[in-house]
């Protein structure tokens, strides 16, 4: 689930193209096709970062949510989890949360797009 979660992130806060190994690189096929492939502008490919596992992946999420002028991030002791909250001076609220904080930023930006991820 975090891969697709990563692959979310890539696509839509990010606007990668994601592409599946083998079919990038049909003459070099590996048995197990990873499928977390980004296309730069200069056509080279590189892993997707791991948004919802690395804190420091994640939080260059944090920094590609310019739109928002509210960002904080808040351990709730009552749910056991992290909330991450994102806010427009237009009184707009957006939060994800998350058993991690990365998992928390995750959520909140995909929901900014309208994706809606169950975490467990």
């Amino acid at each position: 689930m975090n891969r697709e979660i990563d692959r979310l992130v890539a696509e839509k806060i990010f606007n990668h193209e994601v592409v599946m190994w083998n079919d990038h690189y049909p003459n070099n096929k590996r048995k197990e096709d990873k499928p977390m492939i980004l296309l730069n502008e200069d056509g080279h490919t590189r892993r997707i970062p791991n948004y919802s596992t690395r804190i420091e992946d994640a939080w260059s999420v944090v920094e590609k949510l310019t739109d928002w002028d509210r960002k904080s991030l808040v351990w709730k002791e009552e749910r056991k989890s992290w909330m991450f909250n994102l806010g427009k001076l237009t009184y707009k609220r957006c939060y994800g949360d998350g058993k991690t904080p990365s998992l928390a930023i995750c959520d909140a930006a995909l929901k900014t797009v309208g994706i809606d991820i169950e975490n467990e």
